[in-house]
């Protein structure tokens, strides 16, 4: 399988490129940083500067979307808040390759600390009190 992960920086992104890699996979990696740890990983294909999904979203998904195309990625694994991004528009995606994260709504749900301490007191977990 071809997989490209993104925020190849995230100390837990050089982890699942290795543990890719050593499964048989072909690894390519991907992050805003030239300088990310995964980047430089014997793991990994091929490497890709792509764009902040922050700051530049359009053409980060134009990027990754390139990348997919190009190089024939069979699934995305993002490791970092990209998910948001990409998983928004997972419809663009559907058609090319997997992308390895919940839906944008779940992602939401979980990523916004109110909520998700609300859902944890209805399902009965107990929480610390915040404000």
């Amino acid at each position: 399988m071809n997989i490209l992960v993104t925020s190849a920086r995230m100390p837990f992104a050089l982890d699942e490129i290795r543990m890719l890699g050593q499964s048989g996979h072909r690894v390519d990696a991907a992050d805003t940083f030239r300088t990310a740890p995964g980047l430089g990983s014997k793991w990994v294909d091929r490497t890709f500067i792509v764009p902040s999904p922050r700051y530049d979203t359009a053409g980060f998904l134009d990027a990754i979307d390139d990348i997919v195309r190009e190089r024939a990625i069979n699934m995305v694994v993002p490791t970092f808040e990209e998910a948001l991004y990409l998983m928004r528009d997972a419809a663009r995606f559907e058609d090319r390759t997997q992308l390895f994260a919940p839906s944008y709504d779940t992602l939401q749900l979980l990523h916004d600390k109110a909520r998700f301490v609300a859902l944890c007191r209805e399902l009965g977990v107990r929480v610390p009190k915040t404000q």
